[in-house]
């Protein structure tokens, strides 16, 4: 991807007060000053590595945009609050433990799981303790999306379960495309399975490696980013310097506009294959019957020059 503006900070400037100036006075988007306008400033979206920063975030934003002088009223001081009996109440309440939290939320879903069984007469969810635990897991991720996003609980009352059932209606069909009689690598074996597909372009998956996902999931990015008026392919890629294993040379380079190159003879490269690219069907036109490596099918699409 071109990445067409970078904004830095000075090691030894205050990062969030900084970016919060740079934000509101337009340095950072051009065209975009939302002081003094709140309306502007709520239309934007700001990643922040953790809550905590996106509090502190919050708080600078707010001292950037001008406050008035707060007097306060009274005239007892924090540290008499700490001994009072008050205290308690005043005190943030602490974070559970993430063991602590699972085993709670073990035995919520375990309850949950009883109760379903007794009726219909089976555990149709979390039939084992791993499975348990993993449940447990989802539902804590669950809970810790829906406070970052600030969404109110009231407002699962309001969903229109019809609305969503078709993304928990029925079993994927799944298709095995046999390769007993011979392997047929990762081109070949793609090639097989064309008929399945159609025309539209394919998620081709042949991962060998684990990778972290960002702000949103890899492959759905994948989708997202994908355009068929000018790419034929569309891969994964990992820098070589940031990858945990990887003893390689890498696989590809990267012009500005985001096309890849394949590393030259006696070369490093700076990124590597991982595993997962989007395909048009077309770039198999006139492939062999047989086994062959997908590498072929991207050497096509960087000779058709819309990669």
């Amino acid at each position: 991807m071109q990445m067409t503006r970078v904004f830095s900070i000075a090691p030894s400037a205050p990062f969030l007060v900084t970016l919060a100036h740079a934000l509101l006075d337009g340095t950072l988007v051009p065209g975009f000053a939302p002081r003094g306008d709140p309306l502007a400033l709520a239309s934007a979206t700001v990643y922040l590595p953790t809550r905590r920063a996106g509090r502190l975030f919050a708080d600078a934003l707010l001292e950037a945009s001008g406050l008035p002088r707060i007097v306060p009223l009274g005239d007892v001081d924090e540290d008499t609050l700490a001994f009072s009996e008050e205290a308690p109440l005043l005190a943030p309440p602490r974070a559970v433990s993430p063991v602590h939290r699972r085993i709670a939320l073990a035995a919520l879903v375990e309850r949950w799981r009883d109760a379903l069984a007794a009726g219909i007469g089976q555990a149709a969810v979390a039939a084992g303790p791993s499975a348990t635990v993993a449940l447990a897991d989802e539902l804590a991720s669950l809970f810790d999306q829906m406070m970052t996003a600030g969404v109110k609980w009231s407002r699962l009352e309001s969903l229109a379960l019809e609305e969503h059932d078709r993304f928990f209606g029925g079993v994927p069909q799944v298709i095995i495309s046999d390769e007993r009689g011979q392997l047929l690598e990762t081109g070949g074996g793609v090639r097989k399975a064309l008929p399945h597909f159609g025309d539209a372009p394919f998620l081709a998956i042949n991962s060998d490696t684990i990778w972290i996902e960002g702000v949103r999931p890899n492959l759905l990015r994948l989708g997202d980013v994908f355009d068929p008026e000018r790419m034929d392919a569309l891969l994964l890629l990992a820098s070589t310097a940031a990858s945990v294993g990887y003893d390689g040379i890498g696989d590809f380079t990267m012009d500005p506009a985001g096309r890849l190159t394949r590393r030259a003879e006696r070369s490093v490269a700076p990124f590597v294959y991982a595993g997962a690219c989007v395909l048009t069907p077309s770039l198999f036109d006139g492939s062999p019957e047989g086994a062959f490596s997908l590498n072929r099918i991207f050497d096509r699409a960087a000779e058709r020059d819309r990669k």
